[in-house]
């Protein structure tokens, strides 16, 4: 078959050759392939050697109708702009030629003039109607044949789409297209439809890196990407998953023992291969976990892979601070009260441990906690219950607990400070995070992780850091470890725009070669800086510091040094 296409193509079907004669000239002279009929048979013929990007019919042919012949081209299939022509209109006619989807319905005797503005319309719509569904198609082919799989949900979370590899690597088919995710696979481990709902909800991408589908046979270590489909006019349609089969990596890095990375925590060192082989160990055992380290390296990561790697990943894990509450607050955090327990206590409240239930309790700065809070924990520990403020009757949940400090809890309990038997009930093992001073070997690895972080956070491309600047992050002690690492390369990303990071981007400190402590971890921080991240963290002073990298000395050293009243702040987040 020949394809005319050029300026565009068109078929003339009309018994008069009168007026086959002069729409062949007009629209010849315009530039187009004309092409012209008398009769149903001829136009058939001709239908069958060509194609034409129009084809005008007139409803009285011999042989035939033009009606009968415009029912035989959409039997075929056949992709044209159909404009009907009739010097005889009626409403069954006009009716059917709706219906049967005609680009328009022209009275004789046709002005030369309109039928030229119709065809020259009717070849750059159906031009651009085709042009789509090649685009369509390619998508469709790339989307169909790439390794990643791929599954699109609507907001109601109705598979909309997937692909091969999709279907490969979760094992949903075709015809789960139009049902609830939820219900194909109820006895799926969840994770990954939480993760998705989150994703949806707060309009984020997250990412969930090497975990495990368990409900795979055999089972798959996967990294998966949850996105929020949004249209360009700002229409929430529901989201999608990318999801990367990385078993065969996984294996081959066990085997060798050199993992760079377990879900969040980064690092191939020999010491964080220790930690990745405890948090494995100890991620179904349901004993409680010290989780101990310096500030900023990383321990509520490893709270979270151990939650998330064990058999109580679809329960909650639910996180406390124990310096950001005081002791009047934290009791009520913890346990919970009823109403009257106290003055301003006017509803029941449910506290952190029976939120967990089911779940697991990270408690975080453990060694911040009172003498009498440390008692009502320990004997939760033993007894796994406990009583809400105001109340007499036992609360019995099933919650596994797990603790970090960066203190050193045992000179705590030497100094009377920490109960000795709290002490070893949360001991029962535990796993320590090496300052990055012991695991410089990871620096260059955290730095393209981070990076990649604020390439996403801020959408520009940072292409890394220049030799020199990774010479002197790899000559720097990082007194604030990681945290100090990532908030010295979001403000770096901030201050270079984007390309590559440099010396000139520096603090004086670190291009001085001061590594013994003389870039402290708030070199940077400014007044404004300061005063937004206590209006964010609605005049939590704990809380602040975290989002700041800085310890909450430092943070009041700051606020002292840039004369910051301590409750200015405060008062003004009341008042907003």
């Amino acid at each position: 078959m020949s394809d005319r296409r050029g300026k565009g193509s068109v078929l003339i079907v009309d018994d008069e050759e009168s007026i086959r004669f002069a729409f062949h000239k007009h629209l010849t002279d315009l530039g187009y392939s004309v092409r012209a009929a008398s009769s149903f048979d001829e136009a058939l013929d001709l239908l069958n050697e060509n194609r034409f990007e129009v084809i005008i019919i007139d409803i009285i042919l011999r042989g035939a109708s033009g009606m009968d012949l415009f029912r035989r081209i959409k039997e075929e299939g056949r992709k044209a702009a159909i404009i009907i022509i009739t010097g005889a209109p009626n409403i069954d006619t006009a009716t059917e030629a709706v219906r049967l989807g005609a680009y328009d319905y022209l009275l004789k005797p046709v002005k030369l003039e309109k039928l030229r503005a119709i065809v020259k319309k009717a070849i750059e719509e159906i031009r651009i109607k085709e042009e789509r569904e090649r685009y369509k198609s390619l998508i469709e082919g790339i989307f169909m044949n790439i390794d990643e799989g791929i599954i699109v949900v609507d907001e109601n979370l109705r598979i909309n789409e997937l692909n091969a590899a999709g279907s490969r690597i979760c094992g949903f088919r075709k015809e789960h297209i139009g049902r609830y995710i939820s219900d194909i696979y109820p006895e799926c481990q969840g994770r990954c439809l939480s993760a998705l709902k989150t994703s949806m909800i707060e309009k984020k991408d997250i990412e969930l890196y090497r975990v495990e589908c368990r409900r795979s046979n055999p089972k798959k270590t996967v990294t998966i990407r949850f996105s929020p489909l949004v249209m360009e006019d700002d229409t929430f349609k529901g989201g999608m998953m990318v999801i990367h089969d990385e078993t065969r990596l996984n294996d081959l890095e066990i085997s060798s023992q050199q993992r760079g990375r377990l879900q969040n925590i980064i690092g191939s060192s020999k010491k964080m291969q220790e930690v990745y082989n405890l948090i494995e160990m100890l991620s179904d055992v349901d004993t409680t976990v010290l989780i101990t380290g310096e500030s900023g390296t990383g321990k509520e990561l490893v709270a979270e892979a151990i939650h998330y790697s064990g058999s109580r990943r679809n329960r909650p894990l639910v996180k406390i601070n124990c310096s950001a509450l005081p002791e009047t607050l934290i009791e009520s955090e913890l346990f919970g009260h009823i109403k009257g327990a106290f003055t301003g206590a006017t509803t029941d409240r449910v506290g952190r441990l029976e939120s967990a239930n089911g779940g697991t309790l990270f408690l975080d700065e453990i060694g911040e906690l009172s003498p009498r809070i440390q008692v009502k924990l320990l004997r939760f520990l033993q007894e796994k219950e406990f009583e809400r403020l105001g109340e007499t009757t036992p609360v019995r949940v099933d919650v596994r607990l797990l603790a970090a400090t960066n203190r050193d809890l045992l000179k705590s309990v030497r100094a009377g400070m920490f109960r000795e038997d709290l002490y070893f009930r949360l001991k029962v093992m535990e796993i320590h995070l090496p300052p990055l001073r012991e695991r410089k070997d990871d620096i260059p690895a955290l730095v393209d992780y981070f990076i990649g972080k604020m390439c996403k956070k801020f959408k520009r491309e940072f292409l890394g850091v220049s030799d020199e600047v990774m010479r002197l992050f790899l000559e720097y002690d990082w007194p604030g470890n990681v945290r100090e690492l990532e908030n010295l390369l979001e403000r770096l990303c901030l201050v270079a725009g984007e390309g590559y990071i440099t010396t000139d981007c520096l603090p004086a400190e670190l291009k001085e070669g001061k590594v013994s402590g003389g870039f402290l971890p708030d070199a940077g921080i400014s007044r404004g800086s300061i005063i937004r991240a206590i209006e964010k963290s609605a005049g939590n002073k704990a809380m602040a510091a975290r989002m700041l990298g800085i310890s909450r000395r430092t943070l009041y050293r700051k606020m002292k040094e840039l004369k910051i009243p301590l409750n200015a702040v405060s008062e003004r987040w009341k008042k907003d």
